[in-house]
């Protein structure tokens, strides 16, 4: 609904009435308040911040005016047409708010983890169901999610979610590693980066599976770079900067004025020649599985963050698979198997023309033979042997892949049909087996 472009006047009275100092006031606070918010909406790009505190102020602070202001003016129609305009002022700003925003919402694809499962004929509450594979990612070792966190997430209680991973046997809470292990793994870690702490050895832990507790990385650390440890919280030096060659220093520095909308920025360069390569993807791997402290990070890792934040609000369809059109993804979700869950979807529209009939019955001579047939056809299907010359065998296919459609023409047009590959490929191998033995059991009776 659009808003008035002025706040309604006073009503008219006679002559020789006049408003009380006191309501002429009261107007001309709502109306000054309503004009500035109004000027708001006629800017170009407008701060979604200050869009939304006027149109708090309307509700906060002017409407409780009309409010006292409707003993003394009386006039009903009047209160009701300047009602109207202040609720249409905010929508309008609301919505002028959600648009500064640049929230974009068309594309967000939501995680579906959980599926209902009927158990029984009788009405009555579905069985929740979580996909295994998804659960073994949330709780793998390079992960620091809490079971809580998890189960929140997927909407149930954690009672439940720890029957489900002792039902799938992927729940494992710390891995037994001996001390003198731990240390092998802390000293490997130190050769490389001598210079990092206590977090980022967790990280490099977390990404090759071992998931310790954090106190006895603490104590590992300690037993493998006590003396460094102790230099670099005591000796300080300051030097001129150099850098002999190219990869002889590398420099990052960190962008934080978006954090406020999520997004924070690393920059990487070399020290000699300032030029920036592929070794950040070291870093970013390392990153992407350190915890993070303080009430942001809450002790999670990045990749756990981005993983309850995609379950809860969902991801963006162009970071699925690119060659899947989005439609595709909002019919069937972001399904394990796509293609059979597409071809399963089609089963039932699967029409085939009448296959004529054979002149007889009956393909051999003898019965014999026809027992010779049915037995090589199943060693021929156990063994996986697929006939040459058919064009069914991989190495016999025309493009990289197996067709799966093909032009029919159907009246005056070419209609293009498709033909899943897990449904069509396991007919057309068995098809071919069964010809091939036929032909050469014929062939022989012949003969």
């Amino acid at each position: 609904m659009a808003h008035p472009a002025e706040f309604p006047p006073l009503p008219h009275t006679p002559e020789e009435f006049t408003w009380p100092l006191d309501v002429l006031k009261a107007h001309d606070i709502i109306s000054v308040g309503y004009e500035r918010a109004a000027a708001l909406l006629r800017q170009e790009e407008g701060d979604p911040l200050c869009l939304r505190i006027h149109a708090e102020d309307i509700i906060g602070k002017l409407v409780p005016i009309l409010e006292a202001l409707e003993p003394e003016v009386g006039d009903q129609e009047w209160l009701e047409a300047c009602a109207h305009a202040l609720g249409a002022l905010t929508v309008t700003l609301h919505r002028a708010a959600a648009v500064a925003d640049g929230v974009e919402t068309t594309k967000l694809k939501h995680i579906a983890p959980i599926y209902l499962e009927r158990t029984g004929q009788k009405p009555g509450r579905p069985r929740k169901v979580v996909d295994p594979v998804w659960l073994a990612d949330a709780v793998s070792p390079h992960r620091k999610l809490t079971l809580q966190a998890i189960a929140d997430g997927l909407g149930m209680h954690r009672n439940t979610l720890r029957n489900y991973l002792k039902l799938y046997g992927v729940y494992h809470r710390y891995l037994q590693i001996s001390d003198a292990d731990l240390d092998i793994l802390t000293k490997k870690f130190k050769q490389g980066k001598p210079d990092s702490g206590l977090r980022y050895l967790i990280s490099f832990l977390r990404t090759h599976g071992v998931k310790v507790q954090k106190e006895r990385v603490r104590q590992s650390l300690r037993r493998v770079d006590r003396l460094g440890q102790v230099l670099r919280r005591h000796m300080i030096t300051r030097r001129q900067y150099f850098s002999p060659r190219p990869n002889s220093v590398w420099h990052m520095d960190g962008h934080h004025k978006l954090i406020k909308w999520g997004i924070v920025i690393h920059g990487f360069v070399d020290g000699f020649d300032r030029m920036i390569n592929e070794a950040c993807e070291e870093f970013q791997t390392q990153w992407n599985h350190h915890p993070i402290s303080g009430r942001a990070g809450n002790d999670q890792t990045p990749a756990d963050m981005r993983l309850i934040g995609e379950l809860k609000y969902g991801k963006y369809a162009d970071t699925f698979d690119d060659d899947v059109h989005p439609e595709v993804l909002e019919t069937y979700g972001n399904s394990i198997d796509l293609d059979e869950a597409i071809a399963n979807d089609q089963a039932h529209n699967v029409r085939h023309e009448a296959v004529g009939v054979a002149e007889t019955k009956f393909p051999f001579r003898s019965e014999r033979a026809r027992d010779i047939f049915v037995a090589a056809l199943a060693d021929v299907q156990a063994a996986g042997i697929i006939p040459e010359n058919f064009g069914v065998a991989e190495a016999e296919w025309e493009v990289p892949f197996y067709g799966e459609s093909e032009n029919v023409k159907i009246g005056q047009k070419q209609v293009e049909i498709t033909l899943p590959f897990p449904i069509w490929w396991p007919r057309a191998v068995a098809w071919v087996q069964a010809l091939d033995l036929m032909v050469r059991i014929q062939e022989a009776e012949r003969n």
